[in-house]
């Protein structure tokens, strides 16, 4: 570990006119500290989703938060006007996790919304007088499940 510690910091002092170094598969800029990806420049939805990412290391966090901070004008613009037009998944990268996960929140939504809620107002009133019906069955296996798992954690 400490000879690889070594090999960096002589590369460093060696190589000083480099024009980027890489951080797994991204390019920092020395010049400008902007970050690019293997097909150009990272936008600043990558630059935000990296910086998200658990994964990325911190090092190159703190570049990614520079080049947004730069870019503060472009993001403030972005946002205001995703969030005045109501879309704000429109700044989602396309084919991101963010992006995917947003998509599969507003299936959920929309399953929630078109299908079960109606069904269970419709249905409400039969599953109101069927709980009432049970409701003693209920309390009564309640109550002996609650003994079970006393006695089961309880036992001296």
């Amino acid at each position: 570990m400490r000879a690889c510690t070594a090999a960096i910091v002589i590369l460093s002092l060696v190589l000083p006119t480099a024009a980027f170094t890489f951080i797994g598969s991204t390019a920092i800029s020395r010049s400008y500290g902007s970050l690019k990806a293997k097909d150009g420049l990272l936008s600043w939805q990558e630059s935000f989703e990296k910086v998200l990412n658990p994964f990325t290391p911190i090092g190159e966090k703190q570049v990614l938060l520079q080049d947004l901070v730069a870019r503060r004008e472009d993001v403030v613009r972005d946002v205001t006007d995703a969030v005045s037009s109501g879309r704000p998944i429109d700044l989602l990268v396309e084919g991101s996790e963010l992006k995917r996960a947003a998509n599969g929140a507003q299936a959920v939504q929309r399953q929630i919304n078109d299908d079960i809620l109606p069904s269970l107002i419709e249905d409400a009133p039969g599953i109101l007088s069927s709980l009432v019906q049970a409701g003693p069955s209920l309390a009564t296996r309640a109550v002996e499940s609650t003994q079970v798992i006393s006695s089961f954690f309880c036992s001296e």
